[in-house]
């Protein structure tokens, strides 16, 4: 009769789960911090997104060409990606409010796409003030069309937020990969507030 042990069961459990984890976030999974809250209130300050990293597809990290393409960004979803601007790596979060063709039109703060006002229950304004359109394209723009192979994104922080009104048209070799789950680190578990989740998903 074989002997069990204990011991070297759990070493072997816990060898297999730091395997299956690595393999997660080298293939799957990235975890990131965010720094700042123009993602408020969806995303706040302090928080960890992880993201689907091949969500949308698979880029060559020496070209930025796309290899393989598995799905295109939605209006609506959260898109992890690296910052537009030359000579910036800063990954940065936004939501994607417009896709190819899309017309977006900015008016007194309020954002259309296609004409339409789309519902954002997410986004929020901090700033009571409507700035001039010669002073700041923050709350006048457009109208713009979205052209192929790109995106408009918008931080739901939207008084407070460096976005495609700034940097423009976002191209679609910078996605990185689409935000799906915040958690809060294991080590400040103690730290956490109220109403912040340990788990939450982003949407």
């Amino acid at each position: 009769m074989d002997k069990k042990h204990p011991a070297r069961d759990w070493i072997t459990v816990g060898f297999e789960a730091m395997i299956i984890a690595t393999l997660l976030r080298t293939f799957v999974l990235q975890t990131f911090m965010v720094p700042t809250g123009s993602m408020e209130n969806t995303i706040k300050i302090g928080d960890h997104p992880i993201a689907l990293k091949y969500q949308y597809g698979i880029y060559n990290p020496f070209s930025d060409s796309l290899v393989f393409s598995f799905s295109k960004p939605q209006r609506g979803e959260v898109v992890i990606f690296r910052d537009p601007r030359p000579g910036s790596n800063i990954m940065m979060i936004k939501r994607v409010v417009g896709i190819p063709g899309d017309v977006i039109e900015i008016k007194l703060k309020q954002l259309f796409v296609n004409g339409k006002y789309p519902d954002e229950t997410y986004k929020i304004h901090k700033d009571n003030r409507m700035l001039p359109a010669i002073v700041s394209y923050r709350d006048s723009l457009g109208p713009v069309t979205v052209p192929e192979g790109h995106y408009f994104v918008m931080g739901d922080n939207r008084d407070f937020s460096g976005d495609s009104r700034s940097f423009g048209f976002l191209p679609e070799k910078n996605l990185r990969g689409k935000a799906a789950l915040i958690y809060w680190p294991p080590k400040n578990i103690g730290l956490i507030r109220h109403e912040r989740d340990v788990f939450k998903l982003v949407n």
